[in-house]
């Protein structure tokens, strides 16, 4: 009999295995049976900063670690890529908004999509104050250039949902 832990490792996985094949701006490289590290590559537009440049960046890359107590503590996610974001301060993203157990990684993997897209975001509480700035001062002219990149992460006819939970079995 396998462990809840086991099942939520494997149903997250098979969830992930649908986004890939739904999804033109995810895919991703897992490790482990089931897998407890995924590493994540986004094709969406988002902005990054070299120096004093802000210019616009098509790849992003991080990884998802699904610690011992995964999904009572969210994963711990890495952002390997550079970045302009409110929310992120590479390799560390703010995911106070979006974790909570029961949300799937393939879900994970949209909201971060999204948040690099610019359709998502925190100013209140950034990670990146200068960013925040920025993207204050985005929201209060008449052309934005806010969100960065339309494109919907996924197919509009993609559905995530959770497994069906399994009936109890009498011993």
């Amino acid at each position: 009999m396998t462990s809840p832990r086991h099942r939520r490792l494997a149903n997250d996985y098979a969830g992930m295995l649908d986004l890939a094949q739904s999804s033109e701006l995810i895919s991703f490289h897992s490790l482990g049976n089931p897998p407890t590290k995924y590493t994540v590559t986004l094709r969406c537009l988002g902005l990054a900063q070299i120096k004093d440049v802000l210019m616009q960046s098509e790849e992003h890359e991080f990884d998802i670690v699904l610690g011992e107590r995964f999904p009572v503590l969210p994963p711990t996610v890495v952002w390997k890529t550079v970045i302009f974001h409110p929310n992120f301060k590479p390799p560390h993203v703010c995911m106070g908004d979006i974790w909570y157990p029961g949300l799937s990684l393939a879900e994970l993997c949209v909201a971060l999509c999204e948040l690099v897209q610019y359709k998502s975001f925190n100013i209140y509480d950034p990670l990146d104050a200068k960013a925040a700035l920025w993207l204050w001062e985005q929201l209060n002219v008449d052309e934005t250039i806010v969100p960065i990149d339309t494109r919907p992460a996924i197919s509009p006819q993609f559905e995530i949902t959770a497994s069906p939970r399994p009936e109890p079995v009498e011993e």
